[in-house]
């Protein structure tokens, strides 16, 4: 500053987004500038909220008509730049691994079915549909958050046609119930394994599984 006239708070470093109040004494008028970023340019103590580094000039003009002049440098910090793993579906009280980057720190929340919340990676496992939120914080202090849904399937009431007796050189209609994939063996027989009602054209006594 020139001599014991206008004086300004310190640098500041603040994260991108963020506001700061300056403060300016030492005068009785001021006059700031860049504009851009400020609430106004005429107080003693404006909110900058500067999309980017920017060092602000202010000059105060005295009771006496004498003006002086000083700075301050706003350094703006990026926030973190989030990746997370994406909505799943988990079966009931199954182990997932969950996986968030871009930063130095971690806090998941809630912390129930973690196995541990202040990691990148934490292994989930949930019993009811839950949002895993993640607060990611650079080595700055700046944070950025996201999320990741896990939706959480119960065990099906699955059903299958019960055992019973077919003529050799004829057909028997199986059936099975309660999922969304099917998958049977022995498949040679089958007309179709891969859906839930198969014929069955069975040569010999054979056992038919279904998954």
């Amino acid at each position: 500053f020139n001599g014991s006239g206008t004086r300004v708070s310190p640098d500041i470093a603040i994260c991108q987004g963020s506001s700061v109040q300056l403060n300016a004494t030492g005068a009785t008028s001021y006059s700031w500038s860049p504009a851009t970023g400020l609430s106004s340019t005429s107080v003693a103590n404006p909110v900058a909220t500067p999309a980017n580094t920017t060092r602000y000039y202010v000059t105060g003009t005295s009771a006496s008509g004498c003006v002086s002049t000083d700075n301050v440098l706003v350094t703006v910090n990026p926030n973190p730049t989030v990746t997370i793993t994406d909505d799943k579906f988990v079966c009931e009280n199954t182990p997932v691994q969950l996986l968030a980057t871009g930063g130095a720190s971690y806090s998941w929340s809630p912390s129930v079915g973690l196995n541990n919340a202040t990691i990148a990676n934490p292994v989930a496992t949930a019993s009811v549909n839950t949002k895993y939120i993640v607060t990611v914080s650079s080595s700055q202090g700046c944070t950025a958050k996201d999320s990741v849904l896990l939706t959480v399937r119960k065990p099906g009431q699955f059903t299958v046609t019960p055992s019973s007796g077919v003529c050799i050189n004829k057909t028997m209609q199986l059936t099975a119930g309660g999922g969304d994939l099917y998958a049977w063996t022995p498949s040679g027989t089958l007309s179709n394994p891969a859906i839930a009602n198969p014929v069955a054209s069975p040569l010999q006594t054979t056992i038919c599984s279904v998954t």
